[in-house]
């Protein structure tokens, strides 16, 4: 899973400085956080279809759910 937290300030009326810092989670490790597992089931279920095919998780929605779902199983 990536995270991407941004942020944006202006250093002058004619300066803006966009900053972003990424972090990547192995998703065994999200499917070991019982309440981080069913927020990203949540998101991926209640996502648009532009968004899933944006992201290019269009095709694998419904089996990244399942196992979030699913629990920790042997991977």
């Amino acid at each position: 899973m990536r995270i991407e937290w941004k942020a944006f300030g202006a250093l002058s009326s004619r300066v803006i400085l966009f900053g972003i810092r990424i972090f990547h989670i192995p998703f065994k490790q999200v499917r070991q956080n019982p309440e981080a597992a069913a927020l990203l089931a949540r998101n991926l279920e209640t996502m648009s279809p532009e968004m899933l095919e944006y992201k290019r998780l269009d095709g694998c929605r419904d089996q990244l759910v399942g196992l979030l779902k699913a629990g920790v199983t042997a991977s």
